[in-house]
């Protein structure tokens, strides 16, 4: 679990200060306003700026004059923005932009809004910005109110506020100290690998009432504060484990710090190499592997305390990660030995997500969305849905996980588990999404269309197909195909146009298409058969099972087929022929809904969910 370490207070966020003729400058993010008269027949001259005080609550007061005129037009300030660790295209907390009020401060009486959006560098920064209408030489309350993102949109991070007096011919102005919203930061506890791919560490920003305030990572500066010879951190967070030791990691946000410690541990004995996951879990299709399976002996079987539906998801270890009906999620090594469960409030029967950086994704039919740590199994944190979530869960190039409930609300939450978007696409969906390489997210409704949704959450097109019971599937060529109650195949083009169908024999009910390198697609039917269709639809092969085939078949790098009927598990040659299979009487575990997942490397393992049991086979 998180622990809290070494929170430190700061005084401000940010500073404004506002000063006729010149901006001033506090600590190293501060906002300076310059007034000017240019409205009355003569002008004053410029004083000069005071100085800033050791908490950044001082400044000059100077000022300009108009002699006969009432308002003061082209007022200047300036804003000095604090350093961040990545560019504003990662919508950042601290301020994005600003929004400066002077209360019923115009000709008219009316409040004189600026708005102002920080550059998109990363880099510190002062910007000088004109007030955007005339201001009458009078008292007006100034309010600076500081937003997340562009526009003034996303999270509000701060405030500041000051009466800004017309003295005469002189407008006295003064510092101003914005306070910042988030006052605790959480660092999470996390392991690592000695040797495993660099990943970004996470944290929490809560505000004085311990709710939540969204912190993306380039908002956060971090530093090793201790065992920096065992782990190293890049400025935003990208931390690579060097060898076996606990290090101590801080990260400041508003200049709010918090700490933790990173516990990293040496490589397992057994390493698999040469072999990169596809996505399975994503696309609906099957990972590819370049080593078959050699011949069908069952290495080992692993008990879970109720039914195993979830595909297991593989990564280049061979470790196996899987949910169950027992209200588990699991990890197993390639061996089917146990690592660790985490545990949650219903059953996980869809097909997790491991995306980059260690990072394992979950839905629950207890309407939570989980990310873990994939190699502890400690919570990073959840997300709480608008309903049951039985989908498989997918993840895009920019990290934003998708899933649909129940309830047939489609949604995208970003890597830090706020929700970014939902799309209410039927009543209900229990299949999974898939992302096309140009973020089109693809998905089956209960009302038997297939939607087609931009990444921004739009819809862009749905195609009626009928009773759709299983995910879609992308082809190479960017068609979609997926099964429907009839037991019709259909390719789609990205444009939502028929590309072509085949008529199966029977029912397609859980047998999401998978689709090989050539385009080839390969699915199981109610009828008992496997088919193999060329990428233009046509029938190359079919075998007959003898049993229902309601999985979608596994294919390896030299287009093997694998797939489970009843209580047989199958591999087939690429000619439709058999190569082996392995029938299993291990309690009430029957080769239903659990696809099977390749190993990696040269393991040559099969990796199958028992269904109706509570097992998880690995084949060799």
């Amino acid at each position: 679990m998180p622990k809290l370490m070494g929170l430190i207070a700061a005084s401000l966020v940010a500073a404004v200060i506002i000063t006729a003729g010149c901006g001033g400058h506090v600590g190293n993010d501060s906002i300076a306003r310059t007034s000017s008269g240019s409205t009355g027949s003569t002008t004053g001259t410029t004083g000069t700026t005071g100085t800033t005080g050791t908490t950044g609550t001082t400044t000059g007061t100077t000022g300009t004059t108009g002699t006969t005129g009432t308002t003061i037009t082209g007022a200047t300030f300036q804003i000095v923005w604090p350093a961040r660790t990545r560019q504003l295209t990662h919508n950042l907390t601290s301020a994005g932009s600003v929004a400066v009020t002077l209360k019923a401060a115009s000709a008219s009486g009316h409040d004189v809004v600026t708005n102002i959006d920080r550059n998109a560098a990363p880099a510190a920064y002062t910007g000088t910005y004109t007030v955007s209408q005339p201001v009458l030489a009078s008292t007006a309350q100034l309010t600076a109110n500081f937003y997340t993102g562009a526009g003034e949109t996303g999270v509000f991070v701060g405030s500041a506020t000051a009466v800004v007096t017309v003295s005469g011919t002189t407008l006295n102005l003064g510092q101003i100290v914005v306070n910042g919203v988030i006052k605790t930061v959480v660092v999470h506890d996390n392991a690592m690998i000695a040797g495993q791919p660099a990943m970004q560490l996470a944290c929490t920003a809560y505000d004085a009432s311990s709710n939540i305030v969204p912190v993306v990572p380039g908002a956060a500066t971090w530093s090793v504060s201790s065992g920096s010879g065992f782990l190293t951190s890049t400025p935003d967070g990208i931390a690579t484990a060097v060898a076996a030791g606990n290090a101590g990691v801080s990260a400041t946000v508003d200049r709010i710090t918090g700490g933790a410690q990173v516990f990293v541990t040496s490589p397992p004995p057994l390493i698999a190499n040469g072999w990169a996951m596809q996505g399975a879990s994503l696309s609906g299709s099957s990972a590819i592997s370049t080593i078959p399976s050699t011949n069908g002996q069952l290495v080992n079987v692993f008990s879970a305390g109720s039914s195993i539906y979830s595909s297991p998801v593989v990564d280049s270890f061979g470790y196996a990660y899987f949910g169950s009906g027992d209200n588990n999620i699991y990890s197993v090594d390639e061996d089917g030995r146990f690592l660790w469960s985490y545990p949650t409030q219903g059953p996980v029967y869809g097909t997790l997500a491991l995306a980059a950086s260690n990072t394992l994704y979950a839905g629950s039919k207890d309407g939570y969305l989980y990310s873990l740590y994939a190699n502890t199994g400690i919570l990073r944190w959840s997300f709480k849905a608008s309903g049951p979530i039985d989908s498989g869960i997918a993840v895009g190039t920019d990290g934003s996980i998708y899933f649909v409930t129940d309830l047939g609300a489609l949604a995208s939450v970003t890597p830090w588990g706020t929700l970014k978007w939902t799309l209410q696409i039927a009543s209900a969906s229990y299949t999974s999404p898939t992302i096309a390489s140009d973020g089109t997210i693809y998905v089956a409704g209960s009302d038997g269309n297939l939607y087609a949704v931009t990444s921004a959450g739009a819809l862009k097109w749905k195609y009626s197909a009928g009773g759709i019971l299983t995910s879609p599937a992308i082809a190479p060529n960017g068609t979609i195909c997926f099964g429907n109650a009839t037991g019709l195949v259909t390719a789609v083009t990205t444009g939502g146009t028929k590309a072509w169908s085949y008529q199966a024999g029977g029912t397609i009910t859980l047998s999401a298409p998978a689709i090989a390198a050539d385009g080839s697609v390969y699915f199981g039917c109610d009828d008992g058969n496997v088919y193999a269709l060329t990428n233009s639809g046509s029938l190359n092969w079919k075998y007959s099972a003898g049993n229902p085939v309601q999985v979608t078949p596994a294919v390896d790098g030299a287009t093997n087929i694998y797939f489970g009927a009843n209580r047989t598990f199958y591999k087939l040659n690429s000619s439709g022929t058999l190569g082996w299979s392995s029938t299993i009487n291990v309690g009430g575990s029957s080769f239903y809904h659990s696809a099977p997942s390749l190993g990696p490397g040269t393991s040559g393992h099969v990796y199958v969910g028992g269904g109706n049991g509570t097992n998880l086979f690995i084949f060799n």
